[in-house]
C-alpha cells in the first residue's frame, strides 16, 4: 500500500507543474471542468481588440482555439461591471465569450449548466452546424454528460 501512495505523490507532482498558475480556485474549477470535457484550451492567451478607438490587449482566463477562438472569463465577483464591459467588448470584436460568475459555479449541476453554455456560444452571428470544431465539441459532451446537452445556436445569453 505504500508502494501506491508514493506513486500517487508523484502523478500528482507531475500533473501540478503542468496544470497553469490560476489565479483562483474557481479559475482552477472551470479549468478542470475544461480538461474533463477534453476541450483544449490556452490560460490567460493575450488577445488584442479594439476598445474605445484603440487596439488594447485582454488576458481572459480561457481562450478554446478548438471553439472557433471563444474565450471563457471568469468574473470573480457577482456583481464585477468590468466583466460585463469585457464580454460586450469581445461582442464588438467578433469574439464569442462566456463570463462567468461565482453563483454559476455552486450547486450540484453547476458543470452541467457551464458545460451547456460553453456549447451554446459559438461565433457572433454563425451557425453552430456549420462548424466541424463545433459538431466535434457536441459529440465529445454527448458522450460524457449523461443525456447529452441539446446545443443553441446564437450569442452568449445575456446576464442578469
Amino acid at each position: 500500500m505504500k508502494v501506491i501512495a508514493e506513486a500517487h505523490g508523484v502523478l500528482e507532482e507531475r500533473l501540478a507543474s503542468r496544470e497553469p498558475p490560476y489565479k483562483s480556485a474557481a479559475e482552477a474549477k472551470i479549468g478542470h471542468l475544461l480538461d474533463y470535457l477534453e476541450i483544449t484550451f490556452f490560460y490567460r492567451q493575450p488577445k488584442l481588440v479594439w476598445d474605445q478607438g484603440r487596439f488594447e490587449v485582454y488576458y481572459p482566463c480561457f481562450a478554446l482555439p478548438t471553439h472557433d477562438g471563444l474565450v471563457v472569463d471568469y468574473a470573480g465577483a457577482p456583481d464585477n461591471r468590468y466583466a460585463d464591459y469585457r464580454r460586450r467588448v469581445y461582442e464588438f470584436n467578433r469574439i464569442a465569450s462566456v463570463v462567468v460568475y461565482p453563483h454559476e459555479l455552486t450547486g450540484t449541476d453547476w458543470s452541467d449548466r457551464l458545460a451547456a453554455r460553453v456549447l451554446a456560444a459559438g461565433p457572433v452571428g454563425a451557425a453552430h452546424e456549420e462548424n466541424p470544431a463545433e459538431r466535434s465539441l457536441q459529440e465529445t459532451l454527448a458522450r460524457l454528460i449523461p443525456g447529452g446537452v441539446s446545443p443553441r445556436p446564437g450569442r452568449v445569453p445575456a446576464l442578469a
